[in-house]
């Protein structure tokens, strides 16, 4: 690094100090500012060596002008270099000069135009510790240090001296927990020369053109919301939360989706859920109050955008709230917050969702026939969901906990000829024929018994089950006198694999002894 910056604390201090008008307090009106038409003719300079100098940086100020108009940039760089350096050398040497201000100001554009950072943000500082430089040029160099310390920030983190900002998200970070720290280097110097820009950014003439026509075209809004980026990378949190608000506050209608984002995100990594719920609609009155005065249909149509990406903002909430509720054992609660958002969001992809997680909270709130009917209603609207497939077996399984066994079979054989290849298959058969074996239909029973036993998948996945069910067909078949069919059972649950259980295995010795028998 070729510069440093003298303290945040004393340059701030001076800053304070500062007139709020653009000509500074007790500054005369003979001093050329930052704001000053350039290059002077040498003409303007009575003092012949002074004349000398400006002749100089006039010759390399045109030099690098039609380099850079014929498309020669590495000409046109070395001419602003040289320019930029004479322009320095003459406020060192004439400091007392009317023009030192403006000089200053121009060695360190030129040192920009040049891609010489360090050096533009040398002269930078130079002309914000400057007493005789008013608010106006404060401000111009504030905002040239901010974008220049910014290169030359990105030039170390390429050449891998200085660790670069990443702007994750918070559910991007996988659980990274929070590790607060200053801003290392380099990035400290972008963030203390935006907050000065900040302060002076209403006198810089800059902000009155277009921005294709401005010398540095970011807005005052893009300066602070970078120093807000950094703060956020480096995990202050509570500083980059404040940062974007005042942004969001000051100038709504640069309002970004991006930041918008890593707003909320402050409050989740905090911790203050009720901090974001009440952020969002804070955040979408102001964007829409925005949208409503802007005259121009760019401008417009960009809010429009960020209005409705925070409408989607605000309903995945709604359906976290519900989620958080329903996490936190509050079931009646949760399941009547899931059921408000299928209604208010009949199109979301998470109505499904929504009405299956209702179902279960209003179960485990022991509210059945609620719990019933949303799942119908959920196997009804989204037969071929996931959501369905899984619903289906879960109400029939409550129907028969409430000794509702002949709608639970019903509800088990309907789903297994919907889904033949589920992964509740296996479960569905089995409780198929314990719900036949309380309504006493024996045969029924042990053939779906027989069925769960001798599937290759269903005896895999709980052999110690398969004996149970196998063992206890074979009993049914043979009260029912169906002997044949009660030797196949016996034999299938002495042939069965990976039998763990001591009883069920003593059983499996019973069961082959009953086979040949």
């Amino acid at each position: 690094m070729t510069h440093t910056l003298r303290g945040t604390s004393l340059l701030l201090a001076l800053l304070a100090g500062c007139a709020t008008t653009s000509g500074g307090s007790g500054i005369s009106s003979r001093i050329k500012q930052a704001s000053q038409k350039f290059p002077p003719p040498s003409s303007e300079f009575s003092d012949e060596f002074e004349r000398g100098f400006v002749q100089n940086i006039n010759t390399h100020h045109q030099a690098g002008g039609m380099a850079a108009n014929s498309g020669a940039m590495d000409q046109a760089r070395a001419e602003w270099a040289t320019e930029a350096q004479a322009l320095a050398d003459f406020a060192d040497k004439f400091s007392s000069s009317d023009w030192s201000v403006s000089f200053r100001f121009n060695a360190a554009k030129y040192f920009f135009y040049a891609d010489q950072a360090a050096k533009a943000v040398a002269q930078a500082e130079k002309l914000l510790l400057d007493p005789k430089a008013s608010d106006t040029s404060k401000a111009m160099a504030a905002k040239l240090a901010q974008a220049a310390s910014t290169h030359v920030a990105q030039a170390m983190v390429q050449a891998g001296r200085l660790e670069p900002v990443r702007l994750l998200v918070w559910g991007e970070r996988k659980a990274v927990p929070l590790n607060p720290r200053p801003p290392p280097g380099e990035w400290k110097r972008v963030v203390d020369y935006a907050d000065t820009y900040v302060k002076l950014a209403d006198l810089d003439p800059d902000n009155q053109k277009a921005p294709k026509d401005r010398f540095l075209p970011r807005s005052p809004s893009q300066v602070a919301l970078s120093a807000a980026q950094i703060e956020y990378a480096f995990d202050n949190m509570e500083d980059a939360r404040g940062r974007f608000a005042r942004n969001f506050e000051a100038w709504p209608a640069e309002i970004e989706l991006g930041a918008v984002k890593l707003y909320l995100s402050t409050f989740l990594a905090l911790d203050d859920q009720a901090g974001y719920d009440a952020a969002l609609p804070r955040l979408e009155a102001r964007v829409s109050d925005a949208a409503a005065k802007a005259t121009d249909p760019k401008l417009k149509e960009s809010l429009a955008k960020v209005l409705e990406q925070l409408g989607l903002l605000d309903v995945e909430a709604a359906y976290n709230q519900a989620r958080r509720l329903y996490e936190a054992g509050q079931n009646s609660q949760a399941a009547a917050a899931f059921e408000a958002f299928a209604a208010a969001h009949p199109a979301n992809p998470n109505v499904s969702l929504a009405l299956y997680s209702a179902a279960l909270a209003w179960e485990k709130a022991a509210q059945f026939e609620k719990s019933a009917a949303l799942r119908e209603q959920l196997m009804a609207r989204f037969p071929g969901s996931k959501e369905a497939e899984a619903a289906q077996p879960l109400l029939a399984a409550m129907r028969a906990r409430q000794g509702k066994n002949d709608e639970a079979v019903k509800l088990y054989r309907s789903f297994m000829e919907k889904f033949p290849d589920s992964q509740y298959r296996c479960s569905s058969i089995f409780n198929l024929g314990q719900a036949l074996d309380q309504l006493r239909k024996s045969t029924d029973a042990a053939a779906s018994y027989v069925a769960y036993g001798t599937d290759p998948r269903c005896a895999k996945e709980s052999p110690n089950a398969a004996a149970n069910v196998l063992f206890r067909a074979g009993e049914l078949f043979d009260r029912a006198g169906k002997r044949a069919d009660a030797k196949k059972a016996y034999q299938a649950c002495a042939d069965l694999v990976g039998v763990t259980d001591t009883v069920w295995k003593a059983n499996q010795k019973e069961a082959r002894k009953r086979a040949k028998r």
